[in-house]
């Protein structure tokens, strides 16, 4: 019994009894004889269950083992599926820091290149005396003109007195940007034709735009030039006629990467010169045109005696000239600073891009109807109106 347990560890249940008891009866039937000696020995050495000799005999483990084992399997099952969560989380984290630290770097090469383009933007315009003037005025007039802007666009209206050293110090500056700004332009390359069209013509532009407010059209019988004089209708009729030429130069020579090299315009030519109408040579059609026919219609003496009756009016038309000189080198600086990169052209030709200036163009409109309607209640508009009807019919 102490040799078959030592080399059988079974446990003792009711099959343990049976197989034990039949192992000593063959084991006590044997014990004299040589060769069953050398078996046992065999059996003893070389330990078989008996449940191979004997299947009838074969035992099943209790309940409880059962249950152990089951237990035992759930918990190293559970043990892998925790090991196999940490092993995904890891690599899940490990995933998720690179692609932060690479959109980190992605962020940091773009501000990195936003960075340059400025230096280069900032570089470009302090190269030499010319550029730094060009850069001083330039920034003068954008701020005050956007402090007018703002004053008679919001904060009052298009009527609101402005005094005539604020007309000329303002039409002069507003003039001299562009002056120091055409000799940078490459007149010989055909390509920048169309960026060349915009340019240029900004000084002269905005120098009628101020000429025309030092006159009767914006400073009433206090003016300083005439505006029925033969060389001002003649100046007028040739800024007008430019802007026509702006326009036909869009749109002849934009459109196309054979026509233009420059990246500031869109790749339909119609969409690029309804753009540049509405963004502002619109108004200054408007009032070239309205200033000729007033000059070449309407008696002199007559206009006067209108203009010191209703003041109202010419300071509206002076805020709407100084206003529109102002958009004319806010539309030349966007446009530098869409050459130099530094503001992103829309990839598409969607609704916001053209619904900006129309509505802009809109407010516009109703300030300036708002005031000229409004004013005594209607009575400056239908004075006006009536002098240029009984000067027509006469």
């Amino acid at each position: 019994d102490m040799i078959i347990n030592k080399h059988c560890p079974l446990r003792r249940n009711d099959a343990e009894t049976r197989n034990s008891s039949i192992t000593r009866l063959i084991f006590s039937l044997c014990y004299h004889t040589n060769t069953f000696s050398i078996i046992v020995l065999l059996i003893i050495s070389f330990p078989v269950p008996l449940e191979s000799f004997c299947p009838n005999l074969a035992f099943t483990q209790p309940q409880n083992q059962i249950h152990r084992n089951a237990k035992s399997l759930e918990f190293w099952n559970s043990i892998n599926h925790v090991s196999s969560e940490a092993r995904n989380g890891i690599i899940l984290r490990r995933q998720t820091s690179h692609t932060a630290h690479s959109l980190a770097k992605a962020q940091t090469r773009v501000y990195g290149l936003k960075r340059r383009k400025i230096q280069s933007f900032l570089k470009a315009g302090a190269k030499d005396l010319f550029r730094i003037l060009h850069s001083s005025i330039g920034t003068a007039s954008l701020l005050v003109g956007l402090h007018h802007m703002v004053h008679i666009l919001i904060l009052h209206g298009f009527c609101d007195s402005i005094k005539k050293s604020t007309i000329v110090f303002t039409g002069i500056l507003h003039a001299l940007v562009g002056v120091f700004g055409v000799r940078r332009l490459n007149f010989r390359n055909e390509r920048e034709a169309a960026r060349n069209a915009m340019f240029w013509p900004a000084p002269i532009q905005n120098s009628w735009l101020a000429s025309a407010s030092v006159t009767e059209w914006g400073l009433g019988s206090k003016a300083l030039l005439s505006m029925f004089s033969l060389p001002f209708a003649a100046f007028t009729i040739f800024n007008l006629g430019l802007t026509l030429w702006q326009l036909s130069e869009i749109k002849t020579k934009t459109g196309k990467s054979s026509k233009t090299k420059d990246t500031i315009w869109f790749e339909d030519s119609m969409k690029n010169t309804l753009l540049v109408e509405f963004a502002y040579l619109f108004w200054m059609q408007i009032q070239m045109g309205a200033l000729l026919y007033t000059g070449c219609t309407v008696n002199k003496q007559v206009f006067w005696n209108f203009m010191d009756r209703f003041p109202q009016m010419y300071y509206l038309l002076s805020n709407l000239a100084l206003n529109t000189a102002f958009f004319n080198n806010l539309a030349v600086l966007l446009a530098t600073l869409l050459r130099y990169k530094l503001v992103s052209k829309p990839r598409h030709d969607n609704i916001i891009v053209f619904s900006l200036p129309l509505f802009s163009s809109i407010f516009i409109v109703w300030k300036v109807f708002r005031g000229f309607f409004g004013t005594e209640g209607g009575a400056m508009s239908s004075s006006f109106l009536t002098m240029l009807f009984n000067a027509a019919t006469t």
